[in-house]
C-alpha cells in the first residue's frame, strides 16, 4: 500500500479516536514528500528516513518531536499489518539542552548601546537607527517585527504612547512610553526629520540609510556583529547566543 494512503488512514484512525492531528498530519505529509508521493510503505528507505529526523541544521528538539511523530505512525502501521517493521533508528541521541533565555547585565547594555556609537560593519543600518531601535526593543519589550513595522502615524508623541497594530494572534495593543525612553525617541525622530527621511503617517519609523525598510534578518545579522564588538556572550561554545 501507498505511504500517502497509510498516513491518510492513521490521520482519520486519530480523529476517530478524539486525539486530533493537528501538526501530525502537516509532519507526515512532509515525510511523505521526502520519501516520494507515489512510494509503497514497505519501500520506505532507512537512510533517508534518517535523514528527514535530522533535518536543516544542528540537532534540536525538532528531531524528537518528528520522530515521535513516526513512532505512532508506524506503531499503527505494523498494527494493520501494512508493514512488518519500522525503520526507525535504534539509537536515540540525548535531547539538547533547553533554551535558556539570556539575562543582560545593566554593564552588558551600556556596552551594547555605546557600540552603536562606533558600529560600521552594516551600512544600511545607521547607528542612529541602530539604538533608538535596541532602546524601544529594551525599554517597551516590543518583539523585533513590531517595531520594524511601526509608522510614524502608530506613534502618539504628546501623549507618549505607541499603538502596535495586528501582532501575534491579530491583535492590536497600545504600549507607553516611559519618560527617559519618550525622550531617546523624541530624539531620533527629530534625527530622522533631519535626515529628510519621509514624514508621511505611513512612512515607517525605523528605516535604512535611504529610508528604505529594514529586514528582521539584516538586524539580526547587524545585532551579532554588534554583540560581538561590545564582547557579550554566553561563556565556552555555547550554540545559543544572546
Amino acid at each position: 500500500m501507498k505511504l500517502r494512503q497509510v498516513i491518510s488512514m492513521y490521520v482519520l484512525f486519530r480523529e476517530s479516536t478524539g486525539r486530533g492531528s493537528n501538526g501530525i498530519e502537516a509532519g507526515l505529509k512532509a515525510f511523505c514528500r521526502m520519501m516520494g508521493e507515489e512510494i509503497d510503505i514497505t519501500e520506505v528507505d532507512v537512510e533517508k528516513v534518517e535523514t528527514f529526523l535530522i533535518g536543516i541544521g544542528p540537532q534540536s528538539r525538532s528531531w524528537h518531536h518528528r520522530h515521535n511523530t513516526l513512532r505512532g505512525f508506524y506503531r499503527y502501521a505494523i498494527s494493520r499489518g501494512h508493514v512488518a517493521y519500522s525503520p526507525l533508528p535504534k539509537l536515540i541521541p540525548k535531547r539538547p539542552q533547553p533554551f535558556v533565555p539570556y539575562i543582560y547585565t545593566q554593564s552588558e547594555l551600556r556596552r551594547l548601546l555605546d557600540a552603536t556609537n562606533s558600529y560600521r560593519k552594516h551600512r544600511k543600518l545607521e547607528p542612529e537607527t541602530f539604538r533608538a531601535l535596541l532602546l524601544l526593543l529594551y525599554g517597551a519589550g516590543l518583539r523585533l517585527s513590531e517595531a520594524l513595522s511601526l509608522t510614524l502615524g502608530d506613534v502618539d508623541w504628546e501623549d507618549a504612547v505607541m499603538m502596535i497594530r495586528e501582532t501575534k494572534f491579530h491583535k492590536t495593543r497600545l504600549v507607553p512610553l516611559g519618560p527617559e525612553l519618550h525622550q531617546a525617541m523624541v530624539q531620533y525622530a527629530t534625527w530622522r526629520k533631519e535626515r529628510g527621511h519621509s514624514q508621511d503617517s505611513g512612512a515607517l519609523l525605523f528605516v535604512g540609510s535611504w529610508g528604505d525598510k529594514l529586514l528582521i534578518g539584516s538586524v539580526e545579522k547587524a545585532f551579532r556583529c554588534l554583540r560581538t564588538q561590545a564582547g557579550v556572550s554566553r561563556v565556552g561554545s555555547a550554540r545559543q547566543q544572546p
